[in-house]
């Protein structure tokens, strides 16, 4: 479903960024600031990326919640269809049950026959699985965009990192300089892989909601609950490439 990044060794983004360097003159100035002017040319410096990544991971996180709701909606209202039998009920009636089933969860009602129940049950699950499926559908497509975004955010860490070890072994650069790069790019990282984290365990619910509606009687399913599981597994495969410094 989704391709595979292979993030380039630190030893080859070494020896590409060597290739571009040019070596700065100490001034009266801050030797760093000379040496971040160099990149400004460049569309995204590693900073603009980690920025980048962080909002990718937030809306990430904000599609994970929808898939979660849809799929807790969609469990409970099967479970207080199928309960209250809508399909033998007044619409008042039915009203009233519907919402005495959601204050006592997945409950229901206590009216219905075995044809109402599967009825109430396929009208309801057709409309919920529908909505599920456009929601896991983007979230996927988002996951894709982060992977892309993951492996040039690493990379550009990693030769951002590069070049300023060259400068702080060349004397051109403080040694606290090139430790608070580090900081950030650390800070940077284990923020993102928190991110990724929650957005796994979110999927992992939306399972385990789905596996609940399954066992309730809701059929049709199999696929929500095989996508929301390649979800969590593909967001911790993400996060598994992010290592701290």
């Amino acid at each position: 479903m989704l391709k595979s990044y292979i993030i380039l060794p630190l030893a080859l983004t070494v020896t590409v960024a060597g290739c571009g360097y040019s070596p700065v003159t100490k001034s009266n100035g801050d030797a760093s600031l000379s040496f971040m002017s160099q990149s400004t040319e460049a569309p995204l410096n590693a900073s603009d990326h980690a920025a980048e990544m962080q909002e990718q991971a937030a809306t990430l996180d904000r599609m994970m919640q929808d898939v979660v709701r849809a799929s807790t909606a969609k469990g409970a209202m099967m479970g207080a269809a199928v309960g209250c039998g809508l399909v033998l009920l007044s619409a008042n009636n039915s009203a009233k049950c519907l919402a005495g089933a959601a204050a006592g969860g997945l409950v229901g009602g206590v009216v219905g026959n075995n044809a109402g129940k599967r009825d109430a049950t396929r009208r309801v699950g057709l409309v919920s699985a529908n909505k599920l499926t456009m929601n896991i559908r983007r979230t996927n497509d988002q996951v894709d965009d982060i992977m892309i975004s993951l492996r040039d955010t690493l990379a550009s860490q990693e030769i951002e990192l590069a070049n300023l070890r060259i400068q702080r072994d060349a004397g051109n650069i403080a040694a606290a300089t090139y430790d608070a790069h580090v900081q950030t790019v650390t800070r940077d990282r284990a923020e993102l892989a928190h991110a990724l984290t929650l957005s796994a365990g979110k999927a992992q619910l939306a399972t385990k909601h789905l596996q609940e509606a399954s066992t309730r009687g809701q059929t049709g399913l199999d696929w929500h609950i095989s996508a929301t599981s390649q979800l969590e597994r593909d967001i911790e495969s993400a996060r598994s490439q992010i290592s701290l410094l």
